[in-house]
């Protein structure tokens, strides 16, 4: 278990007692050491589609090429983070495609038994169905088929969309709440939604309140986005589970968004990112 310093009050200055059999002995509270709190250890579970299918509602970075680009160069910027914030990560992919350069850079970090990856065909059924409807497909297959998680059932699941590197992770992992079965980010403006692009849960919390709810996320019935129709149901929710609903710190993401092609780390997605940031209350 990995622990860090906490950031509490420092300690009184008063004299305390500390008795034995043998003796009795004075020491201050200043030169004590400070309290520490255990950090769960935390498995990064990444989502990815190389080869999404013609005819997705709201996708147009659809090129392989330049998919497998962003995947590699997000696998890189996590591979990079330090094991006592990321004990293993989980690479989940749905497309069958061919994960040899990711793996390559896994090889070169020293990383090949860090990572774990996982593909097959989760792309069976209809494009229109959404990208939200495939990708809970996907982490479902990855919560029953990872070897890390089925090994290490205690781990904490941070999942985040694989094409995106979350610059502030090891920021959002400290500040996380010590216990939760889910911890998200619900969010009001411009409308209700809840952040898909990273969450993090137990692997309990995820079974219990997430899984096999792919099958409600259908955009050609809803005709609505998974974020919007989450948001009522997690805050119901919230009230009879362990439920954090507001993140301590505002994910900053750099990556190319999938609906637009436009980069969250630049122009106004940045200036929203920096506003959003000084929201945040501890």
């Amino acid at each position: 278990m990995l622990v860090f310093v906490s950031d509490g009050p420092a300690h009184r200055q008063n004299r305390v007692s500390v008795c034995n059999s043998d003796h009795t002995e004075t020491a201050s509270r200043k030169g004590l050491r400070k309290k520490t709190r255990f950090m769960p250890q935390n498995v990064l579970l990444l989502t990815a589609t190389i080869r999404p299918p013609a005819g997705v509602p709201m996708l147009v970075r659809t090129d392989p090429a330049q998919r497998i680009a962003d995947y590699c160069q997000a696998v890189d910027f996590y591979c990079r983070i330090p094991v006592r914030y990321l004990s293993r990560i989980i690479f989940a992919e749905n497309s069958e495609a061919d994960l040899s350069p990711l793996k390559e850079i896994a090889r070169k970090h020293g990383a090949s038994d860090r990572i774990e990856f996982l593909s097959f065909n989760g792309l069976d059924h209809a494009p229109a169905f959404g990208r939200g409807y495939g990708e809970f497909k996907l982490l479902d297959y990855a919560v029953a088929h990872s070897r890390i998680l089925q090994e290490n059932p205690k781990l904490r699941i941070w999942k985040a969309t694989g094409r995106y590197r979350i610059l502030n992770l090891k920021q959002m992992i400290e500040t996380a709440p010590s216990t939760f079965e889910l911890y998200c980010d619900l969010r009001s403006r411009p409308m209700p939604w809840a952040d898909l692009r990273i969450f993090a849960c137990s692997i309990n919390g995820y079974r219990t309140l997430l899984q096999s709810r792919y099958h409600e996320f259908r955009e050609d019935i809803l005709h609505a986005s998974p974020e919007s129709y989450l948001h009522p149901i997690l805050e119901k929710l919230a009230t009879e589970h362990s439920i954090v609903t507001r993140f301590r710190r505002e994910p900053r993401i750099n990556g190319i968004r999938g609906m637009d092609s436009k980069n969250y780390s630049r122009g106004a997605n940045l200036i929203k990112y920096w506003i959003r940031a000084s929201g945040r209350y501890f």
